[in-house]
């Protein structure tokens, strides 16, 4: 039956859970402001034209929402789990210059190492700001590497000295239960420990939302989240 009404409706495997743990299941979605117009046709719509560099034939870059890419999503269980998996590692090839707002991105958790491999034509020296996670990776030759240990949780942009803007950035999750996925698809994420989580979604450039669910022994759970500014708590 579910072979027959994978056209229709579609058909997704259940996650293969270790027994007494649970799963969750988050479908994922960007979407414009509310009463958003789209653009005529030739057009382009900015989501954040802020120090941003205009596109060749239209003022702002586009944003396609039921495509966008990059939208990171974790889980925080509140119980721990003997089963937690290691920090994620993470690859990101910076070739300098990097046009603004289109820098490479990388996925870890606390703890999870980054290797940068410079695949510029020049060496470049790459260093990081972000509080907590202060770094010099010092001169990176061309076709070289650098490693970077990422201490704490939130984004980190990564510099290099021939370039103002950031070459690179990386989200740094709380926990290892971290995915990258575009918009309408689904971040499943399996043996959890039960019990209440908190889930959430992040953009570099849009505000994500978090809810939470309450995970079952042997079960999937499934809930939804969502990156735009709608997300925005409302001003009263």
């Amino acid at each position: 039956m579910c072979i027959a009404l994978a056209v229709l409706v579609g058909c997704e495997a259940p996650p293969k859970i270790s027994p007494g743990l649970s799963a969750v299941r988050i479908q994922v979605w960007a979407e414009p402001k509310t009463g958003y117009s789209p653009p005529p046709a030739g057009s382009a719509f900015a989501y954040d034209p802020v120090s941003r560099v205009p596109a060749a034939d239209a003022p702002f870059e586009r944003v396609d929402y039921l495509g966008l890419d990059d939208i990171i999503v974790w889980v925080e269980p509140k119980a721990h789990s003997a089963q937690t998996p290691p920090a994620p590692a993470a690859t990101i090839d910076v070739s300098v210059p990097v046009k603004p707002g289109a820098e490479p991105i990388g996925v870890t958790s606390v703890g999870g190492q980054v290797t940068i491999r410079n695949r510029g034509r020049s060496d470049e020296t790459i260093y990081s700001l972000s509080a907590g996670n202060e770094a010099d990776l010092g001169s990176v030759p061309r076709g070289g590497i650098a490693t970077l240990t990422c201490k704490q949780s939130g984004w980190i942009e990564l510099l290099a000295e021939s370039q103002a803007d950031p070459v690179a950035a990386i989200f740094v999750a709380p926990t290892p239960w971290v995915q990258r996925v575009r918009s309408g698809r689904k971040a499943t994420f399996t043996d959890l420990p039960p019990g209440p989580c908190r889930v959430f979604c992040t953009h570099r450039r849009l505000p994500g939302s978090q809810t939470s669910v309450e995970l079952q022994p042997d079960q999937l759970g499934t809930t939804s989240l969502r990156v735009g500014v709608n997300a925005l708590p409302k001003v009263p």
